[in-house]
């Protein structure tokens, strides 16, 4: 059986960066929570995501012996989890 783990790209004073937590607490779902400018820069942030980012969170989910999935940034993003969490 394939684990899963999330991880959230996130910043200070963010409601989505902490809807995000949220849900995934609530689902008891595998998850690193990283905070800009502690955790990574915008420079990093950009490198995996492969473009830009102008929202957050940030959010990636890795599956043991898969390729990451980008989930995508912001509420978009928070849908892509909801539905991940889902399956």
């Amino acid at each position: 059986m394939s684990k899963t783990h999330y991880i959230i790209y996130g910043k200070d004073n963010c409601a989505n960066c902490v809807k995000a937590e949220n849900i995934l607490k609530m689902k008891g779902a595998n998850f690193s929570k990283l905070m800009l400018d502690k955790d990574y820069s915008v420079n990093e942030l950009t490198a995996v995501a492969g473009e830009p980012i102008r929202m957050l969170p940030y959010l990636v989910q890795l599956k043991d012996g898969e390729l990451p999935v980008n989930l995508g940034a912001g509420e978009a993003g928070i849908k892509k989890l909801i539905d991940a969490l889902r399956v």
